[in-house]
C-alpha cells in the first residue's frame, strides 16, 4: 500500500507541477473574432472566464477518460491480483473510478488558479514585468534543486525504498498539495480509510474555490490582457507569413521583451568594401539571432556527439562518417539562416543596390556573410567528435572543411530560388520556390558528391579528398551567386 501511495503521489505530483508551470503566461485563448464580436457584449467577463476554465479542464480531462475506457475492464482483474494483500482487495476497480475524478478536481482547481496568476502576473506594467520574470526564474531554480536533491537521494541508493522516502517528504507534499490530495482521494476505497478521503475530498473543494476566487478578482484585467495577446499574436503571424524576421524583433524591442545584444570587439572593427557588408550581417546576427543560434548550436551538438559515439565504437570507422554528420548540420544551419536574411535582403534592395558593388558581388557578400555566422554551429558540432574520438582528427578536420565548403553552395543556391520567386504572400510561388528549390540543390550538389563518392572509393584520404571538393563547391557557389545577381540587379519590389 505504502509503494501504490508513493506511486500515485508521483503521478498526481507530476501533473500539478506541469499545470503550474503554466501560471507564468496569459491561459486565455481567443480569436480576433471574439474581441470584435464577444467582448462588446453586456455578458459579463466573469461568466466567459468560468466557462473557458470549465472547458480546458474538460480538454485536460479527455486523455484520462480515453485512457479508463480502454483499460478500465482490461485492467480491473490484472489490478484485483496485485492489489490481493490490501486491506480491500475488492475495491481494486474503484481506482479507475476515483482516479479520473479526483484528476477532473484536481484539474478544475489548478485550471482556476494557472488563469488567476497568470492575469496578475501579466498586467502590463513595468513593476510587474520584473515579478513575472523573478517569478519565472524563481520557479526554474526550484526545479533545478528539487532535480539535484532527487538525484542526490538516489545517489545513496537506487531503490525501492528511496523512491517511497522521496514522495513521502512532507515538504514535497506541501508543495504540491493538490496532488497529494488527488493521490489520497484516489487510493481511499483499497485503504478502506474513509477520514482521509473525505478530507482529501474537501482540500480539493478548497483548491477550486480558492482557484476561482483568485481568477475572479482579476476579471479586470481579462479583457485587456486578451485583446492585448491576440493582437500580438495576429502581427506576429503576419511577420511569420511575410518572412520579415527583423520586423518581428522590432515588435518584441517596442513591447520591450527583446533587447539588443552589442559585441564591442565586433562593433570596434571598420571593414571596407565587400567586407563591410560580411560584416554587417556579423553584426545583425549578433544583435538578433541569439535564441536562433542557441536552438542550432544545440542541435550541432547533439549531432556531433552521436558523430563522436559512433566514431569512438566503430574500430574501422569510415572516413566519410563525419563527413556525412557535419554536412547534416550544414544543411540544416544554411536552411535556416537562408530564410531569416535572404528575404530580408530583398527588402533592403533600395539600400544595397546604389552601393558601389556589382550584383553578383553583393549577392556573394550575404552569401558568405550566413557562412561566416553558420562557422559557428559547425565549430560546435566538431568539438563532440575530437573530443569522443580523438584518434579521427584528420577525417574530421576533413569533413568540417567539405561541410564549411558546402554551407557556402546551399546559402548561393537558397538565395537563387528566393530571388527566382520573391513574392513571399503568394502561395503559389511559395509553392513553386519549394519544388525549385529541391531541384537546384540536386542540380548543384550532384557534382561535388560525385566527386567526393569517387575519392572515396578510390581510397583517397578524407582531408586530401576535402580540398577537391572544396574547390568545386566554391566554384558552383560562385556561379550560382552570379546568376543570383543577375535576378537581384533587375528585381523591383514594387512589381
Amino acid at each position: 500500500m505504502v509503494l501504490l501511495d508513493a506511486c500515485l503521489f508521483a503521478l498526481f505530483g507530476f501533473l500539478s507541477l506541469l499545470f503550474l508551470s503554466s501560471s507564468f503566461n496569459n491561459q486565455a485563448t481567443f480569436k480576433q473574432s471574439d474581441v470584435d464580436v464577444l467582448f462588446p457584449t453586456p455578458i459579463s467577463p466573469k461568466l466567459v472566464m468560468l466557462f473557458r476554465m470549465v472547458r480546458d479542464s474538460f480538454f485536460s480531462f479527455l486523455l484520462p477518460l480515453i485512457m479508463l475506457g480502454v483499460l478500465w475492464r482490461p485492467a480491473g482483474p490484472s489490478l484485483a491480483l496485485i492489489f490481493k494483500n490490501l486491506p480491500n482487495p475488492a475495491s481494486a476497480n474503484y481506482i479507475f473510478r476515483v482516479g479520473p475524478i479526483a484528476y477532473f478536481l484536481m484539474a478544475i482547481g489548478l485550471t482556476a488558479f494557472s488563469y488567476g496568476l497568470g492575469l496578475f502576473l501579466n498586467r502590463p506594467t513595468g513593476a510587474m514585468d520584473r515579478v513575472r520574470k523573478i517569478s519565472g526564474w524563481a520557479f526554474t531554480a526550484a526545479f533545478a534543486l528539487f532535480g539535484v536533491w532527487v538525484y542526490t537521494q538516489f545517489q545513496k541508493g537506487a531503490t525501492v525504498e528511496t523512491f517511497v522516502s522521496i514522495t513521502q517528504n512532507t515538504p514535497l507534499r506541501i508543495v504540491l498539495l493538490p496532488g497529494w490530495a488527488a493521490a489520497s482521494l484516489t487510493s481511499a476505497p483499497l485503504s478502506g480509510n474513509l477520514v482521509a478521503g473525505l478530507l482529501s475530498l474537501g482540500t480539493l473543494v478548497l483548491v477550486i474555490f480558492g482557484g476561482i476566487g483568485l481568477a475572479m478578482s482579476q476579471t479586470g484585467w481579462f479583457y485587456e490582457q486578451t485583446a492585448l495577446r491576440v493582437e500580438t499574436t495576429r502581427k506576429a503571424r503576419d511577420v511569420q507569413t511575410r518572412g520579415d524576421i527583423y520586423a518581428a524583433y522590432a515588435a518584441r524591442a517596442q513591447a520591450g521583451s527583446f533587447k539588443t545584444r552589442r559585441s564591442k570587439w565586433l562593433n570596434r572593427l571598420r571593414p571596407r568594401r565587400t567586407w563591410g557588408l560580411i560584416w554587417k550581417e556579423a553584426v545583425l546576427a549578433v544583435r538578433t539571432g541569439s535564441m536562433t543560434f542557441i536552438f542550432l548550436g544545440l542541435f550541432a551538438i547533439g549531432i556531433g556527439s552521436v558523430a563522436g559515439m559512433v566514431a569512438k565504437d566503430a574500430r574501422n570507422a569510415p572516413s566519410f562518417l563525419p563527413v556525412l554528420f557535419l554536412s547534416l548540420i550544414a544543411f540544416f544551419v544554411s536552411a535556416n539562416l537562408s530564410q531569416i536574411g535572404f528575404l530580408e535582403t530583398l527588402r533592403r534592395v533600395d539600400l544595397l543596390k546604389p552601393l558601389p558593388f556589382p550584383p553578383w558581388k553583393t549577392v556573394l557578400a550575404e552569401v558568405l556573410g550566413k557562412a561566416l555566422i553558420g562557422l559557428l554551429p559547425l565549430l560546435l558540432g566538431v568539438a563532440p567528435i575530437l573530443i569522443m574520438a580523438p584518434t579521427a582528427w584528420v577525417n574530421t578536420l576533413g569533413a568540417f572543411i567539405t561541410a564549411l565548403s558546402l554551407m557556402v553552395l546551399l546559402c548561393s543556391v537558397n538565395f537563387l530560388m528566393i530571388v527566382m520567386f520573391p513574392d513571399i504572400d503568394d502561395p503559389t510561388q511559395r509553392g513553386f520556390r519549394g519544388l525549385m528549390s529541391l531541384l537546384g540543390l540536386i542540380i548543384f550538389l550532384a557534382p561535388s558528391g560525385l566527386l567526393f563518392a569517387f575519392l572515396i572509393y578510390m581510397e583517397v584520404p578524407g582531408i586530401i579528398a576535402a580540398f577537391p571538393v572544396l574547390v568545386m563547391n566554391l566554384g558552383l557557389g560562385a556561379v550560382a551567386a552570379y546568376f543570383a545577381g543577375q535576378l537581384y540587379a533587375g528585381f523591383n519590389p514594387s512589381e
